[in-house]
């Protein structure tokens, strides 16, 4: 009789060891779904007449962007920010419930405004009476210093860091989001980058936007404007250096630019016009396979041979590919009206499968 109630006890014993095994696989924490990853994307947005203005791109695109950034306002050496805002296009990104951080340059190639303390602090206020005038959900700040006679902005990376932490109190203060956009540091000459400490920036800065564009660019040879490998060497790069994944939005750019062949003195085109001139020229749009990259080669007038390189839908596609495969926060367009007819289509179908914006 003994036997029987302990083989019925150590039944009964596993019983429940089986309940609670299944309860806990079938918890809510444990069925709890992951994550979901939704990149964010960066409109940058500039005032310009004609077909290439970003206010028509706006209209008809908003409903695919999650945050707005103009360039209505600049830094200027003695501190002073000036503000050039569009009701219209603030109107339709408010209705559209958009992130709105108005992109914020350095007016003049000087920076005076990092130097002086007087100039600093006027500068750090101006954006501030910008962000509570116009009710700003923060700023994205783009303080590009380049070379020029000689004379390189390198000295200035503690000033700058200086500059964005103190901008940072002020906003966090308030609750507000800061965004920084950075030249890349990965082959890129010191002269031109080394003036964004990345470790410090990235403990400071909400998210980074990395211009990966431009590695070719108007005073430089003809070339990639944005080649795949170096795009991947630029995150792994800022990654290195102490920006997190989920800071980092990707640089994208929808344009291109127009060379004498075989020489500097470029201009830069939207990718739209690039694909117009092509088609009405009459020009076999190549593909590098290096690079990741389209380009093609054609005669002006009085027999001069020129070279073409741009961003377009494909490239935007092998770029999202990096977006994804590092889980980066997500991409930062520059800029809305330049882009082929075909951009938001590639965006959407390659960043968000499955979609239904």
């Amino acid at each position: 009789m003994d036997d029987v109630r302990r083989r019925r006890a150590i039944w009964l014993l596993i019983a429940l060891a089986a309940v609670v095994v299944l309860g806990i696989a079938v918890s809510p924490a444990a069925r709890k779904p992951a994550p979901v990853f939704r990149p964010q994307v960066v409109g940058y947005y500039v005032d310009e007449a004609g077909p290439t203005g970003s206010l028509g791109s706006l209209r008809e695109h908003v409903q695919e962007l999650d945050v707005f950034s103009p360039l209505w306002h600049s830094i200027y050496p003695d501190g002073s920010v000036d503000s050039k805002v569009n009701p219209e296009a603030l109107e339709i990104a408010r209705r559209a419930r958009l992130q709105i951080l108005p992109l914020i340059n350095a007016g003049e190639n000087d920076d005076t405004f990092l130097r002086d303390p007087a100039a600093r602090d006027r500068a750090i206020a101006g954006i501030m009476e910008a962000v509570r005038r116009y009710n700003y959900d923060g700023v994205f700040l783009d303080v590009q210093l380049l070379p020029e006679n000689g004379k390189t902005f390198a000295g200035s990376r503690d000033l700058l860091t200086d500059f964005v932490r103190r901008l940072r109190d002020r906003l966090k203060a308030e609750r507000k989001t800061l965004a920084m956009a950075v030249i890349p540091q990965f082959e890129t000459s010191p002269d031109v980058s080394a003036i964004y400490d990345y470790g410090a920036l990235a403990r400071l800065v909400d998210r980074v936007a990395l211009m990966t564009y431009d590695r070719h660019q108007t005073s430089s040879p003809p070339g990639p404007v944005a080649p795949f490998g170096w795009v991947e060497g630029n995150i792994k790069d800022a990654l290195k250096k102490g920006f997190r994944p989920g800071q980092i939005l990707l640089g994208i750019a929808t344009y291109g630019y127009d060379w004498p062949a075989g020489q500097a003195g470029g201009f830069s085109r939207p990718t739209r016009e690039i694909l117009e001139r092509a088609g009405r020229l009459g020009a076999e749009v190549k593909w590098d396979e290096r690079f990741q990259e389209p380009y093609y080669v054609y005669t002006a007038p009085g027999d001069r041979p020129r070279e073409v390189w741009f961003e377009n839908k494909h490239t935007l596609k092998q770029k999202i590919s990096l977006v994804r495969k590092y889980r980066l926060a997500g991409v930062a367009i520059w800029r809305l009206g330049f882009e082929e007819d075909d951009f938001w289509r590639t965006l959407r179908a390659s960043l968000r499968p499955g979609a239904g914006r």
